[in-house]
């Protein structure tokens, strides 16, 4: 079971990040697991969706094959952005799937040539729940 707590920064991979639950006032970051993919492959079966995120339709066996590699990708950061009053944290079960309402994905580069590290962040949120709010949230935790 995934224990809640606060972190300042990410670290390099989602991997040292796996423990990781950041609590906003009104969502949670957890890391993209193997018990969001249903739901999240569900969400990437949307044409409109995939359009938007140029991404390609994806089986479950692929989605669950890339939960797994983007855990130890050093370039990228996967989170699965909870809605905080479905989050039930004194319950055996405090980040259920139920809650999932979107993702935040952060992609980084570094230029060795200009000795810059660029930061590209990515926000998808289900048309039932999005939020600019919610959305302007999400921003801030990950770039503390």
């Amino acid at each position: 079971r995934e224990k809640p707590h606060t972190s300042e920064k990410p670290s390099k991979t989602m991997r040292d990040n796996w423990s990781t639950c950041v609590v906003g006032a009104r969502v949670v970051l957890v890391p993209y697991r193997e018990r969001y993919v249903e739901k999240y492959h569900a969400w990437m079966q949307d044409p409109e969706l995939l359009e938007q995120t140029a991404s390609e339709p994806l089986s479950l066996e692929e989605e669950r094959a890339n939960c797994a590699s983007w855990r130890d990708d050093p370039e990228k950061l996967t989170f699965i952005v909870l809605d905080k009053a479905a989050c039930r944290f004194a319950e055996s079960d405090p980040l259920p799937v139920a809650a999932a309402v979107g993702d935040a994905n952060l992609f980084f580069r570094d230029d060795h040539a200009e000795a810059l590290r660029h930061t590209a962040v990515s926000l998808c949120f289900t048309e039932e729940y999005y939020s600019c709010r919610d959305a302007t949230e999400v921003l801030r935790i990950r770039s503390r």
